[in-house]
């Protein structure tokens, strides 16, 4: 707290969901796998529960409700909150984007988003190509079947955490047919 008796956050401190997410579950429809807007992974009851049984790491459940009636019977989907935060990435090699013209850093806590560097674009067509992501090889001690990035990506209002699996959790979506993800290789270097 401050002289003032007033809360300060700080970049140390991490963010921290207090309630449940209330969504129109109907929107889901007979999908086991949906993202919001937000980039909040939602589940299927389905899903979640072959989830909690595969004996995957990394990760928690928190029910998510119908916002037409919140808190009332049993959850019909999850959201699956990503709990092992892996160190920065290696920088070089990872390249970020050095001159976005928006804020990247919060004048009040101190947090930073990042956009990852773009290979190329291609006139007034809005194409481009990220550049690649590296972690060094130590890491690996640290990872479990579900991690997400320190680092923020986006702008700095709406800036999310990459969501990094396993070859063993991507064997696993695979083999369970979910539908909706999509992959992009991490490099580890020395």
């Amino acid at each position: 707290m401050d002289a003032g008796g007033q809360n300060k956050i700080t970049a140390d401190k991490p963010l921290e969901q207090i309630r449940d997410l209330l969504v129109d579950v109907r929107k889901m429809g007979k999908r086991d796998l949906s993202l919001t807007y937000s980039f909040e992974v939602i589940l299927s009851a389905r899903l979640a529960q072959m989830l909690q049984e595969s004996g995957l790491t990394g990760f928690t459940l928190r029910p998510v409700w119908d916002y037409h009636k919140p808190y009332q019977g049993e959850p019909r989907l999850f959201q699956l909150v990503v709990t092992n935060v892996l160190p920065p990435m290696a920088s070089p090699p990872t390249e970020f984007e050095e001159d976005w013209p928006r804020p990247k850093q919060c004048g009040v806590c101190g947090r930073r988003a990042y956009y990852l560097k773009h290979t190329r674009f291609w006139g007034k067509i809005k194409y481009y190509e990220e550049t690649d992501i590296y972690y060094l090889k130590q890491v690996m001690g640290q990872v479990r079947d579900f991690n997400i990035a320190a680092e923020r990506f986006g702008e700095l209002r709406g800036s999310h955490q990459l969501v990094l699996i396993t070859q063993q959790a991507y064997r696993w979506l695979l083999e369970q047919q979910v539908k909706g993800w999509k992959v992009e290789p991490v490099y580890l270097v020395e």
